[in-house]
Order: structure tokens, then C-alpha cells, then sequence
């Protein structure tokens, strides 16, 4: 029951942090370099800030880990190995494994 509510927790800050916090940095960003009022630096500086959560979540997701892999390669091996069916090219031509 727990994990069921951490869950829905991450799932909303993650919500939250992509929709909410960048969306609102980004049009901040653009209505600031299109029209600048009075605080445009501040206020592009605080818009900046936004964007910083959601945009480190992603490039932890696509940038090499310490291992030399990027999260999702990590996630996919993880998945595989507990018990989907292996990839093509862990298997020879004729579903033998390499090197049969």
C-alpha cells in the first residue's frame, strides 16, 4: 500500500516538475525575450530556474551512467533480465545463443 502512494507521489511531482514548473519557465522565457518589461533579466533568471528540475531528470535519463550506459539502457537491461524475452542480438540467426 505504501509503494502504491510513493508511486502516485513521483508520478505527480513528476507531472508537476515537466508540465507545471518548465511550461510555465519556458512561456516566462519567451514573453520575457519578446516583450521585456522592467525585471526581464530577474525574471528570465527565475524562469531559468524552472526549467532545471525537468531538464536534469532528462539528460539523467539519456546520459552515460559511471557504468558507461545511459539510464534507459540500464532499465531496459534490468527489464530483460527479469524474465522478458531476450533481445535479438543476445541470439545467432537460428535462436541459438552467440558463438553456436
Amino acid at each position: 500500500m505504501n509503494s502504491k502512494w510513493q508511486q502516485l507521489a513521483r508520478f505527480v511531482w513528476a507531472l508537476v516538475r515537466d508540465v507545471v514548473f518548465a511550461g510555465f519557465g519556458l512561456w516566462e522565457i519567451y514573453r520575457q525575450t519578446t516583450h521585456p518589461g522592467r525585471y526581464a533579466l530577474e525574471l528570465i533568471g527565475v524562469a531559468v530556474a524552472l526549467t532545471v528540475p525537468s531538464a536534469a531528470e532528462h539528460l539523467k535519463a539519456i546520459l552515460p551512467t559511471s557504468a558507461g550506459e545511459s539510464a534507459v539502457e540500464s532499465s531496459s537491461r534490468q527489464s530483460e533480465s527479469h524474465g522478458s524475452r531476450p533481445s535479438s542480438t543476445s541470439q545467432g540467426a537460428h535462436g541459438d545463443p552467440p558463438g553456436e
